[in-house]
């Protein structure tokens, strides 16, 4: 509670937001770079600019999802039961395998 909870998880969050923008950004500029070839300065199509986005939007999802698990538990009802991301993590890992 009080200023501690306001902040319970910021460093899972921090790391989610910075791994899921990288993501984001990442598979956008390779399929634009792919897409254009030899040509910078080919023309993109808005729909094909939009169907580059979605992926980019899916691949993000999928490659945060642990990032994500991790910062829902420090932020989560239960959130006493870990001492900060990196414990959450383990702990995910040892209790519960993987998959978690």
């Amino acid at each position: 509670s009080g200023l501690k909870g306001t902040y319970q998880g910021l460093t899972a969050t921090v790391l989610k937001q910075g791994s899921n923008q990288a993501i984001r950004f990442f598979v956008m500029t390779s399929l634009r770079n792919w897409y254009r070839g030899d040509n910078p300065n080919k023309p993109m199509n808005p729909l094909i600019t939009g169907v580059f986005g979605a992926i980019a939007g899916a691949a993000s999802v999928f490659g945060n999802t642990p990032l994500d698990v991790i910062k829902t538990r420090m932020q989560g009802l239960e959130a006493h039961k870990y001492r900060n991301t990196l414990d959450c993590s383990l702990q995910i890992l040892r209790n519960e395998g993987l998959m978690a």
